[in-house]
């Protein structure tokens, strides 16, 4: 690899940081006032302390972002015409999409768990999974189970 390559890779590895950093305080600001009229209800979860709903959505858009920016800027990029890397995105947006729906309306685990599945058998299906044993059946299920 040569060192203009590195470069750029160092530098959008920054600028990536930056504007993660940007982004994640501009939502702490936000969830300052967040739920400011449900000052009074106290809401129990799996845990006795607080979860920071908007962080999964910053995450997220950052890596859509990266994403997007990393084809933009590397021209010879292929990974974006391949299965494997729709594989992930969509086992990505899959899980996104059911944290948020988690965080909005208090989703049963019975439904988190079948989402969770169903992330993993995506991976599968589009060769992305976790090669350990001989058995292929094997490197499925501790797929599955890395995934939940």
């Amino acid at each position: 690899m040569s060192l203009i390559k590195i470069i750029e890779f160092i530098v959008f590895f920054i600028v990536c940081s930056a504007f993660s950093i940007l982004i994640n305080s501009l939502f702490l600001k936000f969830t300052k006032t967040l739920g400011i009229r449900n000052n009074g209800e106290t809401v129990i979860r799996w845990s006795s302390e607080s979860k920071p709903a908007i962080g999964g959505i910053s995450f997220y858009i950052i890596f859509l972002l990266s994403i997007i920016g990393y084809s933009f800027i590397f021209e010879n990029s292929i990974y974006f015409l391949n299965l494997n890397f729709l594989g992930v995105i969509i086992a990505s947006t899959i899980g996104f999409l059911l944290g948020l729906f988690d965080d909005a309306y208090d989703t049963k685990p019975l439904i988190k768990l079948f989402a969770q599945i169903l992330c993993g058998v995506i991976l599968i299906f589009t060769n992305v999974y976790i090669r350990i044993f001989d058995s292929e059946i094997l490197n499925y299920l501790i797929t599955i189970i890395w995934v939940v």
